[in-house]
């Protein structure tokens, strides 16, 4: 006999078959996305820091750091800053929550007896989790 189609039972064992490979991937590829945003975070965090070690260099006289019976002295520079300046382009948003973070700051401090910088862009809302 001459068939033409398929018979229901192929019909559902093709279908089985497509849930099956669908259930194993679509776990993987959403755990891929979050680590994707993970690194695009950090990757962010990085860049921030380093215009910000560039906004420094270029300005590290003009930022009032006097160490007056200090040893470490603290410093806040905004994000707004690195763009205007144009150590940062565009606008910058968290990866992972799409929240804005130009209104965000950068803290710098530095040490008077070793004469070095240390960066710290710990936000509130910009946790990279």
């Amino acid at each position: 006999m001459n068939k033409k189609g398929f018979t229901l039972i192929e019909l559902l064992m093709v279908i089985a078959i497509i849930a099956i490979i669908s259930m194993i991937l679509v776990p993987n590829v959403i755990n891929m996305i979050s680590i994707n945003k993970q690194k695009s975070c950090e990757s962010l965090k990085k860049n921030i820091i380093s215009a910000t070690k560039l906004y420094v260099n270029e300005n590290k006289y003009d930022l009032g750091f006097t160490c007056d019976n200090k040893t470490i002295e603290t410093i806040e520079i905004p994000i707004s800053d690195l763009i205007d300046t144009g150590k940062l382009d565009g606008e910058i948003k968290n990866p992972i929550n799409d929240e804005d973070l130009t209104t965000e700051k950068v803290e710098v401090k530095f040490n008077c007896q070793t004469k070095q910088f240390t960066y710290d862009f710990n936000c509130n809302n910009c946790k990279c989790e």
